[in-house]
């Protein structure tokens, strides 16, 4: 193997590791909220905010992160993205209560980092291979936020781990990850501060002026908005439907296994089409049903039908939104 195609399969195989932490890290919140609660003794509203914390931060970090990476290059704000994520962690979990709220919002700083840099980095790393580089990222960050929602209450009460301890696994998850993407630091001829981009010609339209650009952005954001709205609340729901919290737990898990082979096909089938709304429409279509048929299934088979379109829905739906900024965007720095 060239020295080349090795530099290439360690960025692959950073990547996927990124992805492995970018929802889990967060995702598992949702499923122990209710003993966060009681043991902060803190009221429905403030537990409902701490849920919402880390789309604050996303929203509050992410644009300064492509002037950061013009500066210091990705290599190394990955890098710092990931302590962020393993510091936010043990604030979280081993703190007092505003702690709890502070180390979720530095969680979430990181993870905005990771979110904006890992599109940028498929398109620059793997530009004929943007299709099969977002299926196996998206993939993996579906089937570990799966992992986060269904195995948390099970670690956190079955095996007494305690809700603090079970969110903490996160941080050696991270740890994990950072040590995969270490060696990537040092290399900032390979990941660098894509200065070869970063002066576009005058003439240029401004990505604030790109219509396409802000039709990529609110279809990202709603689909993020439908994904942690229904992952924060998912038990909740449950409890009102009747079902305990580990039953709540284990659809969690089912919603998120099936939305990894959407996640897996969807960017596929994208670099397939040239036109991608008719795919679209399609998945779009069965993550509607799914949702509607959810708010007013019981149980039985339709709850399940309900958790299985919506997983389908929700896997199809961040693929896609990943898979139109890598295609869309003209270089890594757009």
């Amino acid at each position: 193997m060239s020295n080349e195609k090795k530099k290439l399969l360690l960025a692959a195989v950073g990547i996927i590791f990124i992805s492995c932490i970018l929802r889990g890290s967060i995702t598992g919140v949702g499923s122990l909220v209710g003993d966060i609660k009681a043991d902060l003794n803190i009221s429905n509203g403030m537990a409902g905010f701490l849920t919402t914390i880390p789309l604050l931060a996303f929203a509050l970090v992410s644009p300064f992160v492509s002037g950061l990476s013009k500066r210091i290059g990705m290599g190394r704000l990955m890098m710092i993205g990931l302590l962020m994520v393993i510091g936010g962690v043990v604030v979280r979990s081993y703190t007092n209560a505003a702690g709890v709220f502070i180390g979720t919002a530095v969680v979430g700083s990181g993870i905005a980092i990771g979110n904006v840099l890992a599109p940028a980095m498929i398109k620059l790393k793997f530009p004929f291979k943007i299709g099969l580089m977002t299926s196996l990222y998206t993939t993996f960050m579906a089937g570990f936020a799966g992992i986060a929602m269904g195995f948390s209450v099970p670690l956190a009460d079955d095996l007494g781990f305690g809700w603090k301890n079970a969110l903490a696994v996160w941080g050696l998850v991270a740890l994990v990850v950072l040590t995969v993407w270490l060696p990537q630091c040092g290399n900032q001829d390979s990941w660098g501060k894509i200065k070869n981009y970063s002066r576009q010609k005058s003439h240029d339209k401004s990505i604030f002026k790109n219509a396409l650009a802000w039709q990529v952005t609110f279809f990202m954001g709603l689909q993020s908005m439908l994904f942690y709205t229904f992952v924060a609340w998912l038990p909740t729901i449950f409890a009102s439907k009747g079902y305990g919290i580990e039953v709540a737990g284990y659809y969690a898990l089912l919603y998120q296994l099936i939305s990894i082979p959407a996640s897996f096909i969807t960017p596929i089938l994208c670099d397939r089409f040239k036109d991608q709304r008719i795919l679209t429409t399609i998945f779009a279509s069965i993550y509607v049903v799914g949702m509607v048929l959810f708010l007013f299934a019981d149980g039985g088979v339709a709850l399940t039908l309900s958790i299985l379109m919506t997983g389908i829905g929700s896997g199809s739906a961040i693929s896609f939104a990943m898979a139109f900024i890598a295609l869309r965007a003209s270089n890594p720095n757009q």
